[in-house]
């Protein structure tokens, strides 16, 4: 019996001596647990500041001037996404999203690291938009204020920002009124840059997509399909240059 007492007394300490050992670990890894989201805090504490990126002015959609404000906290980023100007070709997509099936009309939010390779892409739907009217209720531009999931990784690597979309920038506008006099002959528009054959064959895959859009114009059409983006210069018929995730060029076809 005594034996027995001495064994179990014994079994009992060793139990006691496991247990705290458990709970010594368990105490070490809340610790440094505790420690490390502190220091990761610290170290994201500065991405909470508003920062303005500098304005982006679109030629191809009337000179419109596209404004970025973001900041990032808790694992999202918070932005105010404001279009200043009311262009044809969104007025279009907007006003007739309703009446027939157009798609998602989307405008896309990328941030580029300083080599110009794409971190982080966001889409935007123009009928998430709220449209800004002036005093005669003539649209005037938009603007959203809203968040999407971005790790604090990508949003401390982008230096820089640009706008995409994927709906048409030529709209055909309804004939005006008949009047009684001919109009004055007007000078034929210039022809674009993309319809140059020449030009397409001077692309290179080296090249970045502002040498590219500096080389053929701005394109009509921009698709993201995943991995891909797809620029349309006379969309379907004409050419297109495929870009891969990181910005460079895939490939291209002539017009």
């Amino acid at each position: 019996m005594d034996k027995l007492i001495a064994f179990l007394i014994g079994t009992l300490k060793i139990a006691v001596a496991l247990f705290l050992v458990v709970i010594a670990l368990i105490g070490v890894y809340i610790g440094w647990n505790s420690v490390q989201d502190s220091r990761q805090k610290a170290t994201n504490a500065p991405l909470a500041e508003a920062k303005a990126w500098p304005p982006i002015i679109i030629d191809a959609l009337e000179n419109t001037r596209f404004s970025l404000v973001t900041m990032w906290r808790d694992g999202h980023l918070y932005y105010q996404f404001t279009v200043s100007g009311y262009p044809k070709a969104i007025e279009l997509v907007r006003r007739h999203s309703q009446k027939v099936s157009l798609g998602d009309q989307i405008l896309v939010i990328s941030f580029l690291d300083r080599n110009g390779f794409n971190v982080y892409s966001h889409e935007v739907k123009l009928s998430s938009m709220t449209l800004e009217v002036d005093s005669k209720g003539q649209g005037k531009g938009l603007n959203l204020n809203s968040n999407t999931y971005m790790t604090a990784e990508d949003y401390r690597g982008a230096l820089k920002w640009e706008v995409g979309w994927n709906f048409p920038t030529s709209v055909e506008l309804p004939p005006s009124a008949p009047v009684q006099a001919a109009p004055a002959a007007k000078p034929k528009p210039e022809s674009p840059k993309w319809r140059n054959v020449a030009l397409w064959r001077k692309l290179d895959r080296q090249m970045s997509k502002e040498e590219v859009q500096k080389l053929l114009g701005p394109p009509t059409k921009i698709v993201s399909a995943n991995v891909l983006t797809f620029w349309h210069y006379g969309y379907p018929l004409g050419g297109q240059v495929v870009f891969d995730r990181g910005g460079a060029i895939h490939s291209w076809r002539e017009p």
